[in-house]
């Protein structure tokens, strides 16, 4: 963890994350930190934190601060998804924004343009909710997300976050209707390795070719690392998730991608693999000219792209369709019950290749729900 400065609020300066944080981390003695009454948009012109694309574009390699705050506005919300693509019915919690990966396909490169990763601690807040959101409908299934926004375990063995979110959860014994899911590109599993899993917790790697993974996701952990801890999870009683997002389309690319396919399956139980999602690359138009820069030997946004209903960048869908299907043959070869679905794509995708007509975004919700009844052999039904 390369961080150089630390923003903290002054009214959190005595928070106890905040104090595991500063006790945990490496390198201490080299951190600067900063305490900050103002704004939070005040900070961030007061020190120069946003960039500034046409000026600074060339100079920003790497995101080396921390912002501590608290959250004013919504924790957890609706998964944005993508206009004209089908959804699952997702939910996504905003508990931190910003990456120190800096993966070169990332499209927080263009969504936040911010040279930090804000964290919030006002957890109290989060748990109110959480409440507010699982008593809306008890009989509705609640799939929430960390990690859209950010890394969900890229702090986690310097402040112990999901121990303290999982266990709330788990104490509050009403709450039945809820998976909760920490979706990372590390091997920061420590801290969830040292309590027993509730049954609600999915562990969800994002996962590429090898060649993606070494020069597209230079500062996360590598993909065999990810394996191990994924492993290490599943032995610890966890369901674990994969994703294949963004898959990236380049000459052998499918012989690649069978590769880690294979070795995962080669690795670890088949039937702790909650789901599995598949997607490809897509970007706002801004962001080419961001990779370009930044990113200056990376070579993926130069395949044969169109623009898409939601004005992404998109691969032709002929290519998507060839590229799907061959991985989810690699899949099924290894598993015939394997659980796959999309991401932002519409339903000519879900038909051409999976043989499913899919007309709304709750019918894919439904198939969530079937799966986590098969997977745990319950009764108990979920809408």
């Amino acid at each position: 963890m390369n961080i150089q400065k630390v923003y903290i609020k002054n009214t959190l300066k005595n928070n106890k994350k905040i104090l595991e944080f500063l006790s945990n981390i490496k390198y201490k003695n080299e951190l600067e930190v900063i305490y900050f009454d103002e704004d939070i948009k005040n900070l961030i012109e007061k020190f120069s934190l946003k960039i500034s694309l046409q000026r600074d574009i060339k100079s920003q390699k790497n995101i080396k601060s921390l912002i501590f705050d608290e959250q004013k506005g919504k924790f957890i919300k609706k998964c944005p998804c993508t206009p004209h693509y089908l959804g699952c019915e997702y939910y996504v919690v905003e508990l931190s924004v910003g990456c120190l990966y800096d993966c070169s396909y990332c499209y927080l490169q263009e969504y936040q343009n911010l040279a930090a990763m804000t964290f919030y601690l006002n957890f109290d807040k989060l748990f109110l909710e959480f409440d507010e959101l699982l008593t809306e409908n008890p009989k509705k299934l609640y799939r929430i997300g960390f990690g859209e926004y950010a890394d969900s375990l890229f702090l986690d063995n310097s402040m112990n976050y999901t121990y303290e979110i999982s266990t709330y959860l788990a104490k509050v014994k009403k709450y039945k209707n809820y998976l909760i899911e920490y979706k990372t590109k590390s091997n920061n599993v420590e801290n969830l390795l040292k309590y027993e899993p509730s049954g609600k917790e999915v562990i969800g790697w994002s996962i590429n070719a090898l060649k993606i993974s070494k020069n597209e996701e230079k500062n996360a952990a590598n993909f065999f690392e990810r394996l191990i801890a994924m492993k290490k999870c599943i032995e610890k009683g966890y369901f674990v998730a994969i994703h294949f997002d963004p898959i990236i389309i380049y000459e052998n690319a499918a012989i690649d991608y069978k590769f880690v396919i294979d070795k995962i399956y080669e690795k670890i139980d088949k039937n702790k693999i909650i789901w599995i999602s598949i997607g490809s690359l897509r970007f706002n138009p801004k962001l080419k000219p961001i990779i370009e820069y930044r990113h200056p030997t990376s070579n993926i946004i130069y395949g044969e792209f169109v623009k898409g209903l939601d004005n992404k960048i998109r691969y032709f869908k002929e290519n998507r369709i060839k590229i799907y299907k061959k991985i989810i043959k690699f899949l099924k070869n290894n598993d015939e019950n394997v659980f796959i679905y999309f991401c932002m794509e519409d339903n000519e995708i879900w038909d051409k290749v999976l043989g499913l007509k899919i007309k709304e975004n709750n019918d894919i919700h439904k198939l969530f729900c079937k799966r986590l009844q098969f997977l745990t052999n319950s009764r108990e039904t979920f809408e």
